[in-house]
């Protein structure tokens, strides 16, 4: 009996001891088959990490890539209107593309132009077109609407908006450079302001004419207040609150819309809501009783549109902002490249005011402007030079020979340049105000250089 038992524990323990064989044959081989899956995780961490690696330098290359288009895209459109500036005149030519206007500078572009050679420290290109005017000023001349390039008068019609705005350009260059030499011009455009104003403080559109324009008055406002700035001259100072306070009294309505095209003229124009921003400033308006914000907000509601525009290879579509209510135009919406720049302006001028009293409404408009920014990036076209310097700019607007909804029609030819729209673009993202002569602390150009992802080039 004994015998049996140690012989049947002999055999358990045998049993047992191939069983614990075994199940140490199986761990080791669970330990080579996780050693080998360690290796082989390491192996793929490290094509991991690599490609890692690879991938954030392909992000940087990236990054820098939106950044040299960028930087393309803005030196582009300002050698555009270098390169259109006539070496004997020194005035620029408006449009590039249109046979009908090829040779035509008019003033108003011309003080766009100035002020943006300013603004971009190119104080020769500048005088260029300053010395083109104080000569019509000395021998006596009126200041003319529209000149041929070489300096021939091609509209001998004078009104008060383009004489205010190159007397404003002449300001904004003395504002910079401290030189009193163009202020002869100055001079010359208030003599004729205070000639065109009536006893009410309205400044009417020119002699020729009995209408009177919202726009041309804030336009000679902004003139008369900065000339007070500078002159201390209090006739000055007068104008300009007589102008101000006609302005308010018929041009700006606490119902129906907000601002008026002009005295007795209801008719919807959008320089005027961006204009009233840019001249006056959000706390200037507020005095007036009347509601920045509203403002901006009745502009995007019945003048913000998408539009189509012609690519070389195809339609894209594009949002921006007519020159007048779309939805009262037979032929559709209709981009304004200018008059979409001047609301970008708006917007950083908002974003700017509220920097610290409102930082989410300052970033909200802000991003408006980055939006709006981009989107005309992509209307970017290469004009048909005649020169065979080809260079980006903007066209005036996203179709070709269409009523504007104001008594012209925008020029002809899908890849026509236009000045206007391509010095305003550039105003804007320096973040300058034209009318008060001075820079923003926020501007398109500082969200570019810390956040470039929201202002990447978009020409496609």
């Amino acid at each position: 009996m004994l015998e049996a038992q140690i012989r049947n524990f002999s055999q358990e323990e045998t049993a047992d001891r191939g069983l614990s064989k075994g199940k140490i044959n199986s761990t080791e081989k669970e330990i080579e088959i996780l050693q080998k899956e360690r290796e082989f995780l390491k192996a793929k961490q490290k094509e991991y990490n690599e490609a890692s690696l690879d991938l954030r330098r392909e992000f940087k290359d990236l990054e820098y890539e939106k950044i040299r288009a960028g930087e393309k895209v803005i030196k582009g459109m300002y050698s555009w209107i270098k390169n259109r500036q006539d070496l004997v005149s020194g005035l620029v030519l408006s449009y590039e593309g249109d046979e009908n206007l090829k040779k035509i500078s008019f003033t108003y572009d011309q003080a766009l132009a100035a002020i943006t050679f300013v603004i971009f420290n190119d104080r020769e290109r500048a005088e260029k077109i300053f010395d083109f005017y104080l000569k019509k000023v000395n021998k006596g001349e009126n200041i003319f609407n529209a000149y041929y390039t070489q300096g021939d008068c091609a509209e001998f019609v004078t009104h008060s908006g383009p004489n205010a705005w190159i007397g404003i350009a002449v300001l904004d260059y003395y504002k910079k450079t401290k030189d009193k030499k163009y202020l002869p011009i100055a001079e010359k455009v208030s003599a004729f302001l205070l000639k065109m104003m009536d006893a009410e403080g309205g400044v009417k559109g020119g002699p020729t004419v009995e209408w009177y324009s919202t726009e041309h008055n804030l336009d000679a406002f902004a003139f008369f207040k900065s000339f007070y700035e500078i002159t201390k001259n209090e006739k000055y100072h007068i104008a300009a609150e007589k102008i101000k306070n006609w302005i308010s009294r018929y041009a700006y309505t606490s119902y129906g819309p907000p601002v008026s095209r002009g005295k007795g003229d209801s008719t919807i124009a959008t320089d005027t809501y961006a204009w009233s921003i840019t001249a006056f400033g959000a706390d200037e308006l507020l005095s007036l009783n009347m509601n920045p914000e509203r403002i901006l907000e009745f502009a995007a509601d019945n003048c913000g549109v998408s539009a189509n525009f012609k690519r070389k290879e195809r339609e894209i579509s594009v949002k921006g902002f007519d020159f007048a209510k779309y939805r009262n135009c037979a032929r559709g919406g209709v981009i304004s490249c200018e008059w979409t720049a001047q609301m970008v302006l708006s917007f950083e001028i908002m974003a700017d005011y509220y920097q610290l009293k409102n930082p989410d409404k300052s970033r909200e408009y802000l991003n408006k402007s980055v939006f709006y920014s981009n989107e005309l990036q992509k209307m970017l076209i290469t004009s048909p030079s005649k020169i065979g310097i080809e260079d980006p700019c903007l066209p005036y607007a996203s179709s070709a020979n269409v009523d504007t909804g104001h008594g012209w029609r925008t020029p002809s030819g899908d890849l026509t340049g236009s000045l206007s729209s391509s010095a305003y673009f550039l105003i804007a993202y320096l973040g300058y105000n034209p009318l008060k002569g001075e820079f923003l602390n926020l501007s398109l150009k500082k969200v570019y250089e810390t956040e470039p992802d929201k202002f990447a080039s978009k020409t496609n």
